[in-house]
């Protein structure tokens, strides 16, 4: 028994080893289980941010699409959207801005899911000539992923 005495200090330094490897084992799930959150949680944010706009378009259809719009508002330019001073054009104009936070957050939370990138896609050929007309003066608001994706979309839909 006098071994153990003599071998304790050996004994302690390989006990403390193994109880930082067992520390470290458990900091990696953890580590994980943290990162998958936030990302499952990020997608649930772009999802009801998706979902609060298409309420909005439900509860206001004649704003829901560029065609919509001029057949409520009349208003057929859409290069006069930011001049124009009526509640009509103003309503309008701030759905798009709505519509393209909604496409920033979604493209934050799922990068390159293909799927919210087809959605954004169609948003934009919803409002192609508002979008159009309005891109160069609010472009450089958006992310550099965003500006991205809205001008190949309209590149796309010029074709």
């Amino acid at each position: 028994m006098d071994w153990i005495w003599t071998e304790a200090e050996k004994l302690g330094g390989v006990a403390t080893m193994f109880a930082a490897l067992v520390g470290l084992c458990a900091l990696v799930p953890a580590a994980w289980q943290i990162v998958s959150a936030k990302s499952v949680a990020l997608r649930i944010s772009a999802i009801e941010a998706y979902q609060s706009y298409m309420r909005s378009c439900i509860d206001r259809p004649h704003l829901g699409t560029w065609k919509m719009f001029v057949a409520w508002s009349g208003h057929t330019s859409a290069e006069q959207l930011e001049d124009q001073s009526d509640v009509k054009a103003e309503a309008y104009v701030w759905l798009l801005s709505d519509m393209l936070m909604t496409c920033e957050l979604a493209l934050y939370a799922a990068r390159s899911d293909k799927s919210w990138l087809d959605t954004i896609h169609g948003q934009i050929k919803l409002h192609e000539p508002a979008i159009r007309a309005l891109w160069p003066r609010w472009r450089l608001v958006y992310s550099p992923s965003l500006r991205r994706i809205v001008d190949a979309s309209l590149a796309r839909l010029a074709t």
